[in-house]
Parts: structure tokens; C-alpha cells; sequence
């Protein structure tokens, strides 16, 4: 490629087109030497001076990086631990049902790397441009989101139920064990499509709804198992024992006859 008119070669700028993550956006000439300067002064003084400034600046970036970050990490550390109130609620169904503690992790985590995918997929698009803010953008987002997630849903609750089968749990276990895996997925895919919209609108980056999102569906994966759990066992010894109650009843009629 031939200089331009006027340039001197070892003063020749390159001026070529260059796009950022493939997002579309252009790359400033000098993005690399805004971020790590060249310094044309061969003097050493000078050099070290600002070298020293450099240093300091590197000391001043990294304490406030530490700051805004232990703020959030305190206030989901915070967040995460009121799972521990939710289990202490449901500490007989987990003593009675050593199941539900046994997948526990498996649904909590199924949510979380749900929600991330949902999460992840909205921040890129909220970085690229092509996803914006505006409510009717919001809505066709999060209801192909939620189509997305009930589909996920359907599918993992099967492979939940033949996980929770083949390792011996009844067909109780399995069924309240995969509904309850059902319902986080979907839900954690409503959650990560939420949040990243929510904090841009609200001024916070969008990307703080990845690691949020974890810990949403943490509390909430422990909360919606323990009732879900609770609700299916309940509804079935109720059943056995209204069947019992008939089957007693019949028993009695037919001997006094």
C-alpha cells in the first residue's frame, strides 16, 4: 500500500478499518496508544517520569476496580446467604426426603447456567446495538426467551426424571425432582432476560446481570424445589392415604355383609 501524499515513511499512519469485538464499531488510530503510549523522547528522565505516572495511574485503576466490585460481590454474598433461611424453613422435608438434597445442587445449578445463557445473550445484544432498551424491544425479547426456556424446561425435566430414576429414587422422587427442574429453568430464563434490561434502564452495566443472575437462582432454585417437593410429597401421602381410608371402608362393608 503506497503512502499518502505529503506522509514521510516513518511517519505514515495507518488508517486502515478495524472493528472492536464485531460489534461494527471502528477502532480509534490510536486505541492502542491511548491504552499503552509510545513515547517518541528518547531522554530517560522523562521516560521514568512517566513511567512513574503510568504506575500510579495502574495503583489508582485497581483500587477503584476493587472498590466497585467488592460493593457488588458484598451485596450478592448478602443476597446468597438467605438460601440458608429457606433451608432451615424446610429442614424436616429434607431430613424425610434425603432426595431432594441429593439433586438440590443439580436444579440450582441447572438455573443458574440457564439464567447466564438468557443473560448472555441480551447483553450482546445490548452491546452490538442490536437489542435496545424500549419496552416493545423488552417484550419480543423475553417472550422468545420464554419460549426458549419452556422448551429447555420440558427437555431437562425428562432428562431430570431418568437422571432421578436410574439412580434408584421412586416415581415420587422423579416426578417432584423434574417438575421442580422444569419450572426453575424456565423461570431463571425470565430472570436472566429481565435483569440485563432492568440495569441499563436503571444506569448500571448490564454486564453486572451475569454474576447476579447466579445467585438469583440460588435462592430462588432452593426456594422453588423445597415447595414444589413439598407440594408433590404432600399430595401424594394425601392420596395413598384417602385410597387406604376407601380401601378400609370397603374391607369393613364386605365383612358385615
Amino acid at each position: 500500500m503506497g503512502a499518502p501524499p505529503g506522509a514521510t515513511p516513518d511517519k505514515l499512519q495507518v488508517t486502515t478499518d478495524k472493528t472492536l469485538c464485531d460489534t461494527g464499531a471502528p477502532v480509534p488510530v490510536n486505541a492502542i496508544d491511548d491504552y499503552c503510549p509510545i513515547d517518541d523522547d528518547d531522554d530517560d528522565g522523562g521516560s521514568r517520569k512517566k513511567d512513574n505516572k503510568r504506575d500510579a495511574k495502574a495503583a489508582t485503576d485497581a483500587l477503584s476496580e476493587a472498590y466497585a466490585r467488592g460493593r457488588w460481590l458484598l451485596g450478592l454474598l448478602v443476597l446468597q446467604s438467605t438460601s440458608s433461611v429457606v433451608l432451615d424453613k424446610y429442614q424436616e422435608l429434607l431430613k424425610d426426603h434425603i432426595v431432594v438434597t441429593l439433586f438440590l445442587t443439580m436444579l440450582v445449578g441447572a438455573g443458574g447456567n440457564c439464567g447466564n445463557q438468557s443473560a448472555i445473550q441480551v447483553i450482546r445484544g445490548l452491546a452490538t446495538g442490536s437489542l435496545n432498551t424500549t419496552w416493545p424491544c423488552f417484550l419480543r425479547t423475553f417472550r422468545q426467551q420464554i419460549a426458549v426456556g419452556s422448551l429447555l424446561g420440558v427437555a431437562l425435566g425428562v432428562g431430570g426424571y431418568a437422571r432421578v430414576s436410574l439412580s434408584g429414587g421412586s416415581t415420587t422422587d422423579a416426578a417432584a425432582i423434574s417438575a421442580a427442574l422444569a419450572v426453575i429453568v424456565v423461570s431463571s430464563a425470565a430472570a436472566g432476560t429481565v435483569l440485563p434490561f432492568a440495569f441499563a434502564r436503571a444506569g448500571v452495566d448490564p454486564a453486572n446481570s451475569g454474576t447476579s443472575i447466579q445467585v438469583l437462582m440460588d435462592v430462588a432454585g432452593v426456594t422453588i424445589t423445597c415447595g414444589i417437593c413439598r407440594a408433590v410429597f404432600a399430595y401424594v401421602a394425601q392420596t395413598h392415604h384417602l385410597a387406604e381410608s376407601i380401601t378400609s371402608a370397603a374391607t369393613a362393608m364386605g365383612a358385615g355383609a
